[in-house]
């Protein structure tokens, strides 16, 4: 009586282990999918504005055409009617911190985030010479998505940015993008100012001098994307 047990109990062994291995590699993959969502990736698509037409994934108003002699960059003429600027919504995830940079030149050129669940950053900067803009800003705990602005002001002669990075955490995007037609962001995301013309003159914020020949990127200790 007792061989036919032993036997049972030597037929059972070979299940429990593949049942624990079963359990182990679902623990893994779960792990994994939780490191992908935390890694420091870009948000922004076409943040270098080289994509496509130049202005693809981004929902613009105004005259804003590619920089003039340049592979990549925009160039914004505002007006007395507008503020020529774009926008584009990219997605967060909640309760976590983002550094917003941007690479811009020109009188009055305003850079910021919207949506963001707590105080929405907000910078410019009024010099002739290539400058950088950069603050961080962390999402509120609901918060799945920003919009993403920039633009220049009323009467003021043109503007140019090169780029704009959104990084922090989420969920590396594949590294080609498909040219399909993108929903644009509303218009209304974007910050309205109150027309001044040239009588409006606040005080910079603070810039980062890049040194000769920079350009900005985020951080490299992550491609930010997934080999296709």
């Amino acid at each position: 009586m007792r061989t036919p047990n032993r036997r049972r109990d030597r037929r059972a062994l070979p299940a429990g282990l593949l049942a624990a291995a079963v359990a182990t590699a679902a623990l893994l993959f779960s792990w994994a999918d939780a490191a992908a969502a935390n890694t420091d990736v870009e948000a922004i698509r076409n943040g270098g504005f080289n994509i496509g037409n130049h202005l693809t994934f981004w929902s613009c108003r105004g005259m804003v055409l590619p920089a003039s002699g340049a592979s990549s960059g925009l160039q914004g003429y505002p007006s007395d009617v507008d503020y020529a600027g774009c926008s584009q919504e990219v997605p967060v995830e909640p309760s976590s911190t983002y550094t917003l940079t941007a690479n811009v030149q020109g009188p009055y050129v305003f850079v910021g985030a919207t949506g963001t669940g707590g105080p929405d950053p907000s910078l410019w900067s009024n010099l002739p010479q290539s400058n950088v803009l950069q603050t961080t800003f962390t999402t509120g705990p609901s918060t799945t998505s920003v919009t993403v602005w920039f633009h220049g002001w009323y009467l003021q002669g043109p503007y140019v940015i090169n780029r704009i990075s959104l990084f922090g955490p989420g969920k590396p995007q594949p590294c080609w993008i498909t040219l399909l037609p993108v929903a644009p962001t509303s218009p209304a995301a974007l910050f309205t100012p109150t027309p001044g013309g040239g009588s409006f003159s606040p005080t910079p914020v603070t810039t980062i001098p890049p040194s000769p020949g920079s350009s900005v990127s985020p951080s490299t200790s992550s491609p930010g994307c997934l080999p296709s």
